[in-house]
């Protein structure tokens, strides 16, 4: 297995995975936030430049595209011959991936829970 079959195995893993709206939402700014912390810098246009494209669904169901909109960032991401692999992106999609975990996708929810409004834990 190559590790684009690898990395294309991931994303049909989290693509697959049920959550609720505020959930994705949460793994998609982790993605983001990981992404362009981990961006190697020249002009910054690559790290200005990761964004969620589109976030939609309800309770039980809901999607997010992240994107990195500078036409080079795949090369930058994935290397080249002449150039070794910054992979930026993926770490973006390996950080909401740990987050994605059941454990953690609630203690993420009940922490977010408590803090909007002192909601009840949901852990218990």
């Amino acid at each position: 297995m190559t590790d684009l079959d690898e990395f294309a195995a991931r994303l049909d893993r989290l693509a697959a995975a049920e959550y609720p709206f505020e959930i994705v939402e949460m793994l998609a700014d982790r993605w983001v936030d990981v992404s362009q912390e981990r961006a190697p810098v020249d002009t910054a246009f690559m790290k200005a430049n990761i964004v969620v494209t589109n976030l939609e669904g309800g309770n039980t169901r809901a999607s997010a595209e992240i994107e990195s909109r500078a036409d080079y960032s795949g090369f930058v991401n994935g290397g080249t011959r002449w150039m070794a692999p910054r992979p930026f992106f993926d770490d973006g999609m390996l950080a909401a991936e740990q987050d994605a975990d059941p454990i953690n996708v609630k203690l993420s929810a009940s922490v977010e829970a408590l803090l909007d409004g002192g909601a009840r834990n949901p852990l218990r």
